[in-house]
């Protein structure tokens, strides 16, 4: 019910953000002529389609960690039967068109509107309290923190059963008061890590994504295949995933964060190791 709510709020404000800031600019245009004039900061005429595809290439690498998401498969596990997954399908692309496209169309607009904003990622913020009343860019805005508490909330509540439920010799009452435990040191540990060590949301939300992603991605995916893993393979595979994401996330001589090597190395070194310590079949 959450989910829903959130996702039908964040789609609402997807679609009538991006209308609104359309309209301010004066239409597309309007908004072609105003690109045009702000420049393309660098990249230059003959860079531009090269810059789109990487761009392209760039957006859809970040599906590689979706199979690794807990609170993605979970999903996935509570699907009643074929229909449901059939209908969950069009839901979830139809969903993510309104979403993604919407936003372009917001950050196009925002460059245009409020070019050399010295913080980008605050455009949202921006183009909903310039251009809309109060009450109404309050609920626009809400649907950022829908944004974040669809992940947070749905990553804590897989953390606290994974305690409760699947570590053996826990019963009763305390597995209320561990589950419990395990929210409250998760979010003191999140609360440190943000003001601690500051960066931007984007950078921030893929670090995570794909260190999650690379941990528990490709075992899942091998054991999706029929392949039979043993403990200790799986455990290091997740182990390496989570790991090499972290030490490529933090090694200064690499590029930005969330880089090709970042996203495919420790999903490629994760997968090797599961399936070099799988059960092998002994020959009849």
């Amino acid at each position: 019910v959450t989910d829903t709510l959130q996702g039908l709020l964040m789609a609402a404000t997807a679609v009538f953000l991006p209308i609104i800031a359309l309209q301010a600019v004066g239409g597309l245009d309007q908004l072609a002529a105003g690109l045009a004039a702000v420049g393309d900061q660098g990249t230059g005429p003959r860079m531009a389609g090269i810059a789109g595809i990487g761009f392209v290439a760039g957006t859809l690498g970040i599906g590689l960690g979706y199979p690794g998401q807990p609170h993605v498969v979970n999903r996935f596990m509570a699907l009643k039967d074929h229909r449901a997954l059939v209908g969950a399908r069009v839901i979830a692309i139809a969903w993510a068109v309104v979403i993604y496209g919407g936003m372009l169309v917001l950050g196009l607009c925002g460059r245009v509107l409020f070019h050399g904003l010295p913080e980008p990622e605050q455009v949202l913020f921006e183009v909903a309290n310039r251009l809309m009343s109060p009450v109404v860019a309050g609920v626009m805005i809400a649907a950022v923190l829908s944004a974040i508490m669809s992940t947070a909330d749905s990553q804590l509540l897989v953390a606290a059963s994974s305690v409760a439920h699947d570590l053996p010799g826990v019963r009763g009452r305390q597995t209320l008061r561990r589950s419990r435990w395990v929210v409250l040191m998760l979010s003191v540990l999140a609360v440190a890590l943000a003001v601690g060590i500051p960066d931007a949301i984007f950078s921030r939300v893929l670090f995570a994504w794909h260190a999650i992603g690379s941990a528990f991605g490709p075992p899942l995916i091998l054991v999706l295949l029929g392949v039979r893993l043993t403990g200790p393979g799986m455990f290091r595979a997740m182990l390496a995933g989570f790991l090499l994401t972290v030490i490529l996330h933090w090694l200064p001589n690499l590029p930005d964060p969330g880089d090709a090597l970042e996203r495919l190395l420790p999903l490629a070194v994760s997968g090797i190791i599961a399936w070099a310590m799988r059960v092998r079949e002994t020959p009849a």
